[in-house]
């Protein structure tokens, strides 16, 4: 599956994240229970190193088209 990054996510000393930038997610965390109950998806990034972010930093490809043709109102 492949994400976007909607919002550009920078850690304590590096930038993890690039905004508009297509990643493969390499597990959705469904299995896993977070305290905020928040889907992720953990995916490598920038850096190299694998990490969970939430939908709000990243969103799957399919659901980021829907979204921009429904701006358009196609």
């Amino acid at each position: 599956m492949k994400a976007i990054c909607i919002n550009e996510y920078v850690g304590d000393t590096y930038m993890e994240l690039t905004l508009g930038k297509i990643y493969n997610v390499v597990k959705k965390a469904k299995e896993i229970k977070f305290p905020d109950d928040k889907m992720r998806f953990f995916i490598i990034n920038d850096a190299g190193y694998g990490s969970y972010y939430t939908r709000r930093v990243i969103i799957p490809l399919d659901e980021w088209r829907e979204k921009q043709l429904n701006e358009l109102g196609i």
